[in-house]
């Protein structure tokens, strides 16, 4: 009996990439923690967030504030001369069964994070509702 091997597609390698580098940031992330209350994630944040359908992967800042406002401050992926710089996303966010949750004006950034913190290191890792996108942010100094 002949075994043939296939080639993953253009999507798999991607699925696999995402896959090993996710894992491997994992498991340097200190264990999950509850989120108490509001006042935890209030403040200024910076990471990466990506988006596997859309093949797009950029560093982002994050502001959160005190009213349960949020600000995220991406690269612009419109990639126009007149439309050069930051992209904007601004949306609503709180805590809810030990996680925040979030819903931008965006369609498609709406989600909830999981806080891990221990040994002195915070960090929280985003999933959107539809699963496409994901991203981490950690405190900025």
């Amino acid at each position: 009996m002949e075994k043939r091997f296939s080639c993953p597609t253009g999507r798999g390698v991607a699925i696999i990439l995402f896959l090993s580098v996710f894992l491997s940031d994992c498991s340097t992330l200190p264990p999950v923690q509850p989120v108490k209350d509001i006042n935890s994630f209030i403040g200024k944040w910076h990471g990466k967030i990506w988006n596997t359908d859309l093949h797009w992967d950029f560093p982002v800042s994050l502001t959160a504030e005190e009213d349960g406002m949020f600000i995220l401050n991406l690269p612009s992926f419109i990639h126009t001369d007149s439309d050069a710089g930051l992209t904007q996303i601004v949306g609503k966010w709180g805590v809810k069964d030990g996680n925040i949750w979030f819903k931008s004006e965006v369609f498609w950034l709406n989600g909830r994070g999981i806080l891990h913190e221990g040994g002195g290191k915070r960090s929280v890792v985003f999933h959107s509702d539809d699963g496409r996108t994901t991203g981490w942010v950690m405190p900025s100094q």
